[in-house]
C-alpha cells in the first residue's frame, strides 16, 4: 500500500495553484473530467489534485494498493469490519488518475479512496526545477497528519482495514500545545504515511499537515528560498524530527500546513515501536500564524 494521491477542496484554486507549481515545484497535469486540477511529482498522471469548494480541507486520501490482490483482500477488511463503500464507475477512476477506485468515509467524516493501479501519465514527466526530485516509488508521496477527537479510533480502522502498522506513537509539546497525542502508522517501508492526531480540542479542518519528501537537502532549501521569497507564512523553521526528517512548515492558502522534508527514516520487520517524548531533535521554531487554524 502507498499514499498514492492527496486532494483538497479549495476556494482559491489560483492561489493553491502558484503555491504548487511555482513555489513547491510541481508539474501542472491539467484539469480532470470531474473538473478538478491535477499536479504531478513523478511520472504518474497525477499525485495531487484541487476541486473548488469552500472545505478548505482535505477532500480525498489516496491510498494505492500494490496489484489487484492486496487490492482485492482490502475490500474484504473493508466488508468483515462492515464499513460501507461505493465502487465507482471508470470515469470517477480515469479522473483519480487509477484504474479502480472505492470511495468510503472514515471515522470522524476522513475521506479515503481505495485504489489500484496508479496509471502512467502519456507524457514525459518534466520538474518544474530540475535537479529537485522527489522521494516517491513505492514509498507514496509523503505523509498526511489528520487532526481528529481521538487518534485511537481513527488507528485502529487504518490497521484494521487497511493493513497499515505503528512506526511510533508520540505525546509531547508540539505548537503550542503541551500534550500533542499521535501515533505514526506506515503501510511500506517509509516512516509514516498517515499519522492520525489528538490535540485536546475539535478544530474546524481534519488536515493539520501534509508533507512532501525531496531526494536531498539542496531540494529543501532551495524550496524553503522560493517560500520566503514568495511571502508565505514560514509556521516551523529548519529542524530534525525525530523521526529523522529535516523539514520546514508553511502555511497554504487555506490555513493548514504543508511541510517540506528530506531523510525520513525507513523502517522494517525489526523496527521497535516506542512513544516519543519529543517530535524535534532541534529546530523548528514556532512562529503562530496570525489567523491559525489551530494552535
Amino acid at each position: 500500500m502507498q499514499l498514492g494521491y492527496i486532494g483538497f477542496e479549495v476556494g482559491d484554486v489560483d492561489a493553491w495553484r502558484r503555491l504548487f507549481t511555482e513555489v513547491i515545484g510541481l508539474m501542472p497535469a491539467g484539469e480532470n473530467a470531474d473538473g478538478s486540477v491535477g499536479f504531478r511529482m513523478d511520472e504518474r498522471t497525477q499525485r495531487l489534485f484541487l476541486r473548488e469548494g469552500q472545505a478548505e480541507d482535505v477532500c480525498a486520501i489516496g491510498l494505492c494498493a500494490d496489484g489487484t490482490e492486496e487490492y482485492a483482500a482490502t475490500l474484504a477488511r473493508l466488508t468483515t469490519n462492515n464499513v460501507e463503500f461505493e465502487i465507482m464507475d471508470a470515469t470517477a477512476a480515469n479522473a483519480r488518475g487509477v484504474e479502480r477506485l472505492v470511495q468510503l468515509s472514515g471515522p470522524y467524516g476522513v475521506p479515503i479512496e481505495l485504489a489500484t493501479p496508479l496509471q502512467a501519465a502519456k507524457t514525459p514527466f518534466t520538474p518544474r526545477y530540475p535537479g529537485e526530485e522527489w522521494l516517491i516509488g513505492d514509498l507514496g508521496i509523503g505523509h498526511i497528519l489528520l487532526l481528529v477527537p481521538d487518534k485511537a479510533v481513527m488507528s485502529r480502522f487504518l490497521v484494521d482495514c487497511f493493513g497499515f502498522r505503528y512506526s511510533n506513537t508520540g505525546k509531547g509539546p508540539w505548537n503550542g500545545v503541551e500534550d500533542a497525542e499521535v501515533d505514526f502508522l506506515n503501510c511500506n517501508a517509509r516512516h509514516h504515511s498517515l499519522a492520525p492526531a489528538t490535540v485536546g480540542q475539535r478544530l474546524p479542518q481534519l488536515v493539520g499537515h501534509f508533507m512532501l519528501e525531496r531526494k536531498t537537502v539542496d531540494g529543501v532549501g532551495l524550496t524553503y528560498d522560493r517560500v520566503r521569497e514568495d511571502g508565505l507564512h514560514v509556521t516551523n523553521e529548519l529542524g530534525r524530527h525525530t523521526d529523522g526528517a529535516l523539514s520546514f512548515y508553511a502555511q497554504t492558502p487555506s490555513g493548514f500546513d504543508f511541510e517540506i522534508g528530506t531523510e525520513g527514516f525507513q523502517v522494517d520487520d525489526d523496527w521497535e515501536v516506542v512513544e516519543l517524548k519529543s517530535y524535534s531533535n532541534w529546530g523548528h521554531a514556532f512562529h503562530p500564524a496570525p489567523s491559525p487554524t489551530w494552535p
